[in-house]
């Protein structure tokens, strides 16, 4: 049989039933026989085809009015390209192509400096922010970069230009490229005079929900929440510079966040998406801590956070669910939280473990020992079945894209990155997304085709 022909079979269902757990064999192990965080070895990758986390092609979008610009071969522009057209973004994307003879004949300065001189004279308006993105080819030449933009800032005064890197090579350095791109996004920032009354919220990809309790908190004291997934404008933007707290929820966005309270003298906090009630009420009390703002009524969230669950438990009783870690920073600690709740959840997709979970983990191992971790990325699970959902005639519940398409289900929760889910009216809010998901077939093929779910150029 062909590769081809098995992946066709795997996408129709058409897998005889069989021994998962033979079938899956290294990229799967159990809770209760984990040794470490990072239990799947590190080589060959495979990318499944669930793609609504976003890239270093959409993130420079959230700031009004930027541009990116990419220079790199033929062959790294053909995936950012693709990107930028597919959400509506080419007249804020452009790329300077790197052809071999600019390997050897001294022209990638001067590819860099009059491709983009050139690109930024043809535009009927400058940008605000102009993102260039040199590539892996560039640092293995050694390229002075620190002339490159010295010359463009001179002749493009008013742009502000931030250096960015799409360096495939560098992809397992010590500082990730999401992180990267997260204080990227925040670079053409200046200091401000500080507004005590001023929080930003830093490194997220969707809003933060407005019933949450945080935001609840912050809002009640009069405090101004800059969220730069609300601004519209440059100038709202550039108000991120008189923020007095860095705000951030993502461990993504801790560097992001951490880089721009030191350039403008402000404090970084971390409000972590979460799902134990512990680090929920751990949360609160440093943001009161941090601003003076009362505490919630941290027992009346845990009352309606319980409400939600049981009325869950009561609507979807023993159906499978499978969790995946795009969807949440800390999948484990949603695992536990549905499982001590009475829930079925059989696996939690993600190739190595954060140290903010290693409660969870311990417990999980303790507590739950037969459920499942998968790999992502791993080689393996390119074939791996994913016939699980027909296997128990479509009564399998998937949260997060990966797990949706690993499952084969279509009855799943389309979230990403939290999605803005946060605290106690989190889990409420999210309670009753599973329950719509168990109550209703989505597209999901469809749906998770769509790349940077929620990107807008």
């Amino acid at each position: 049989m062909s590769i081809i022909d098995l992946h066709r079979q795997l996408e129709a269902g058409d897998i005889p039933k069989r021994n998962l757990a033979e079938d899956r064999g290294l990229s799967e192990v159990r809770f209760g026989d984990l040794t470490g965080n990072a239990p799947f070895r590190a080589g060959l990758e495979y990318t499944p085809p669930a793609r609504g986390t976003w890239t270093i092609s959409h993130t420079p979008m959230l700031v009004p009015g930027s541009l990116e610009i990419f220079v790199c071969p033929e062959g790294c522009l053909r995936g950012v390209v693709l990107s930028a057209t597919e959400f509506g973004g080419m007249d804020r994307f452009a790329m300077i192509t790197v052809k071999e003879n600019n390997l050897y004949d001294d022209s990638m300065e001067d590819l860099f400096i009059e491709g983009v001189t050139d690109i930024l004279e043809h535009r009927e308006e400058l940008p605000t922010v102009l993102f260039l993105f040199s590539s892996c080819i560039h640092h293995m030449l050694a390229t002075d970069t620190k002339n490159i933009f010295r010359v463009l800032r001179e002749r493009f005064p008013t742009v502000r230009f931030v250096e960015s890197d799409m360096n495939c090579t560098m992809r397992k350095s010590k500082l990730h490229f999401e992180e990267a791109m997260n204080r990227q996004v925040y670079a053409a920032i200046d200091p401000k005079p500080l507004d005590g009354h001023t929080v930003n919220l830093i490194g997220n990809y969707f809003p933060l929900d407005p019933d949450c309790e945080l935001l609840q908190m912050l809002h009640e004291v009069g405090y101004r929440v800059n969220d730069i997934n609300r601004i519209r404008t440059f100038d709202e933007y550039l108000d991120f510079g008189a923020g007095a707290i860095d705000l951030y929820n993502h461990p993504m966005a801790r560097v992001a966040a951490g880089t721009l309270a030191e350039r403008c003298g402000a404090l970084s906090l971390y409000a972590p998406y979460c799902w134990d009630y512990d680090s929920i009420d751990q949360c609160f009390h440093a943001v009161s801590n941090a601003t003076g703002a009362p505490l919630p009524n941290l027992e009346e969230g845990k009352e309606r956070a319980e409400q939600a669950l049981t009325d869950l438990y009561d609507a979807i009783g023993d159906t499978e669910l499978q969790i995946d870690a795009s969807a949440t920073p800390r999948p484990l600690e949603l695992a536990k939280l549905l499982i001590s709740h009475g829930f079925y959840v059989t696996a939690v997709y993600a190739d190595a473990l954060s140290p903010e979970e290693e409660d969870a983990k311990h417990w999980l191992t303790e507590n739950a020992p037969d459920v499942k971790l998968r790999a992502i990325v791993n080689f393996r699970s390119r074939v791996n079945p994913r016939n699980e959902a027909r296997l128990q005639d479509g009564r399998l519940i998937a949260i997060g894209q990966k797990a949706a398409y690993f499952t084969g289900t279509t009855h799943f929760v389309n979230l990403i990155y939290n999605s803005g889910l946060h605290g106690y009216e989190g889990i409420v809010k999210l309670c009753g997304q599973i329950r719509q998901a168990a109550e209703a077939e989505s597209p999901v093929k469809e749906i998770i085709q769509i790349k940077a779910w929620g990107c807008e150029a």
